[in-house]
């Protein structure tokens, strides 16, 4: 044997665990009795020889547990008793916990720098797509918008309404340019309806409002068209943009032959003045007005049962003047005749059928057209005077509705 075993031994009689001696032998420290190296560990421990050198460097590695085992001082050996399992190693140097909770830290910031990138990005990518879309939605919409601008009031109708238009409307035009450069009363009758004192009333209404002129001449091709001859007598509702007096809104009714504007409509005009009745100026205490109806709110559950509040909003081509001479709001039984018209003609708005004015396409969504007859009366509880809506003739501003 070129090289001793190393490693301890166990007594094969009494189990005390033993070093190898100088000639190759294992004594027992207990019972002194000798016994040879198992022959398995031997060959473990001589290699055979190398038929060739590599100049390799080859080391006796121990694969037995026993093997692994250290060397036991021989004051060890005499105090072992049964062989103990070794406790588990320890790291040499323990980390402090304030170092550890350092780590914690860092690594948990790091987690929520990560996190905070992540969500940051994907925002970018969610804002920029959303902007991309927005962009091309426009863009379309502009060229929708040009589009329809491009074509003719006459290329946008089909069928029967396109003939009507090519046959009627430069009837219609005739008239209003007429009506628009006349200076007199008597000159305007020639191209309105059936207005009675049609000269007091353009005289006080020439008071009050400015008439809008032509700049240059009225448009041939209108912004607005909307025929409805179901109704009887039928009429036909035009509005003509014009840069400098803004859009001209109109309504004809033929008679006999002739296309006949009415008047009262296109100026607004109301008996008495609003000013005049709203103001309490004069004794005049009640009258038909051309108003716009605005909802303001209503209750089911009131003290006194549902209501609807509205406000009346005298309808001047200058929204200022519209806010500040509106009414007082006016309160309505729900269950009333009158609370329940004007509930239906906010419905109305949504899904008129052919036959009704479309003038509230233009409209604010927050009004109604409407032609009431109105009254000052002295409110029963408080005994102060305030408007009553007595009537609702109409859900538009033309005078024919008032005709038998």
């Amino acid at each position: 044997m070129k090289e001793q075993a190393r490693g301890v031994f166990l007594c094969p009689d009494c189990g005390t665990p033993s070093t190898v001696i100088e000639d190759g032998r294992v004594a027992c420290q207990e019972c002194k009795k000798y016994f040879a190296i198992p022959e398995r560990v031997v060959r473990r421990v001589v290699p055979p020889a190398a038929k060739v050198s590599t100049g390799v460097v080859q080391r006796n590695i121990p694969t037995s547990q026993k093997a692994i085992t250290p060397r036991l001082q021989k004051s060890q050996l005499k105090s072992a008793s049964p062989i103990k399992a070794r406790p588990a190693v320890k790291n040499m140097v323990e980390t402090p916990p304030s170092e550890v909770e350092h780590h914690r830290k860092n690594f948990k910031k790091r987690e929520k720098s990560a996190r905070k990138t992540y969500l940051t990005w994907f925002l970018f990518w969610f804002f920029l797509v959303a902007i991309i879309f927005g962009v091309i939605s426009f863009v379309k919409y502009k060229e929708d918008a040009v589009s329809t601008l491009s074509t003719t009031m006459e290329e946008r109708l089909q069928g029967k309404e396109k003939d009507f238009y090519r046959r009627e409307f430069p009837k219609i035009h005739k008239t209003f340019e007429s009506y628009l450069t006349s200076r007199s009363p008597s000159d305007i009758s020639n191209f309105t309806l059936k207005v009675t004192h049609l000269e007091r009333k353009i005289n006080r209404y020439a008071k009050e409002n400015r008439f809008r002129r032509l700049s240059s001449g009225l448009s041939k091709d209108p912004v607005f068209w909307n025929v409805a001859f179901e109704e009887t007598p039928g009429f036909v509702e035009i509005i003509w943009g014009d840069g400098s007096a803004g859009p001209f809104e109109a309504v004809f009714s033929k008679v006999g032959d002739r296309w006949k504007l009415d008047w009262e409509q296109h100026v607004r005009y109301s008996e008495p003045s609003w000013v005049v009745f709203s103001q309490r100026i004069s004794n005049i205490n009640s009258g038909i007005f051309r108003v716009f109806i605005e909802k303001i709110s209503d209750d089911e559950d009131g003290d006194e049962g549902p209501w609807l509040r509205v406000r009346l909003v005298p309808p001047y081509q200058d929204v200022s003047r519209q806010a500040s001479e509106a009414s007082e709001p006016i309160l309505l039984d729900k269950n009333g005749e009158i609370a329940a018209r004007i509930e239906q003609m906010f419905i109305d708005r949504l899904s008129q059928s052919a036959g009704y004015s479309e003038f509230w396409q233009r409209d604010d969504s927050k009004y109604c057209r409407a032609l009431v007859r109105l009254k000052w009366e002295a409110n029963r509880k408080t005994g102060k005077s305030e408007i009553v809506i007595q009537e609702i003739l109409a859900d538009n501003w033309r005078t024919i509705e008032l005709e038998p």
